[in-house]
């Protein structure tokens, strides 16, 4: 089976929206033939991680650096990740500054920058359990600790 006809059914497995399937066989496709442009297209279209639609955009534009449409791509991929990057050092650094107020006493000050994180990021393990930490009501207490152990239920079975 040649290489035009293999790419041709994988695309057609694509289009079908078999994404897995397709990802496969575009992979032993790029594996075959690492210049194949098309097949690193069509690849990167099909991951969902932000990382590996770059890796396979950049393949694309190691094959062909004049391919437009891909470096324009290649651009709003990398503008998302660095949107991505900055949002976590955001976060992080009011995260320290939760951590600041906490140790020089000041509850109050954490517990509404704490607030504000959770509203944004609620999926932040380390923040609900200091929300919980610091809270001075038994229901808020028990709400941010549950709401860790709901991101995490491996933590139960570690302290049980």
């Amino acid at each position: 089976m040649n290489s035009t006809t293999l790419l041709r059914g994988a695309i057609r497995t694509a289009r079908s929206g078999k994404r897995e399937v397709a990802r496969a066989l575009f992979k032993n496709i790029v594996q075959l033939d690492p210049e194949n442009e098309v097949a690193w297209m069509w690849l990167s279209g099909l991951y969902d991680s932000l990382d590996d639609k770059i890796y396979t955009s950049e393949k694309v534009l190691s094959t062909n650096p004049s391919n437009r449409k891909t470096r324009i791509y290649l651009d709003k991929l990398y503008l998302e990740k660095k949107s991505i990057n900055t949002d976590n050092s955001i976060l992080n650094d009011n995260f320290q500054k939760v951590r600041n107020y906490a140790e020089a006493g000041r509850n109050g000050d954490a517990l509404g920058l704490l607030n504000n994180i959770l509203e944004i990021e609620k999926n932040h393990k380390s923040a609900w359990i200091l929300f919980a930490d610091l809270s001075p009501k038994i229901s808020d207490k028990v709400n941010g600790y549950e709401a860790a152990l709901n991101l995490d239920p491996s933590d139960a079975k570690e302290k049980s």
